[in-house]
């Protein structure tokens, strides 16, 4: 039987430093944590949005709601991410066609929180951040 082969962190990179405890990140507890930075890029066909969010390197990891809203507040789309494993993650929102009378701007709103460890206890709010989003496309 081959033993599998091995890897030393010399020949690794991981900017993140998620994989190898790196002692020049400073790592935030829950009550420290916000979002580093959240960029929003329009596809050309207006119906879809990449997401790039970007957070503090985390102790814990966190959860993130991020919702696309019109200017009614209908919801139009709409993202839950679970104990992220990565500081900064990246995805694809689709813009929900439901209702003929939308129209951009869009609202985006993030939240970042912490779900209860018990039953009765109570969703700790780390950080929110909102930003008007117009997907039309740019001529």
């Amino acid at each position: 039987m081959q033993k599998p082969p091995t890897c030393s962190m010399n020949n690794l990179e991981d900017p993140m430093g998620f994989f190898f405890n790196d002692p020049n990140i400073k790592r935030m507890a829950p009550e420290d944590m916000r979002f580093e930075e959240i960029q929003v890029e329009p596809y050309p066909d207006g119906k879809r949005l990449h997401v790039t969010i970007k957070v503090t390197p985390f102790e814990k990891r966190p959860a993130m709601e991020i919702v696309l809203l019109d200017t009614q507040e209908r919801e139009l789309s709409a993202v839950n991410v679970i104990e992220p494993m990565r500081w900064q993650i990246d995805f694809v929102m689709h813009i929900r066609q439901r209702y003929e009378d939308q129209s951009p701007p869009y609202a985006l709103k993030a939240r970042l929180y912490y779900p209860p460890e018990t039953e009765d206890g109570e969703i700790y709010e780390a950080d929110t951040y909102e930003m008007q989003v117009d997907p039309a496309p740019q001529p």
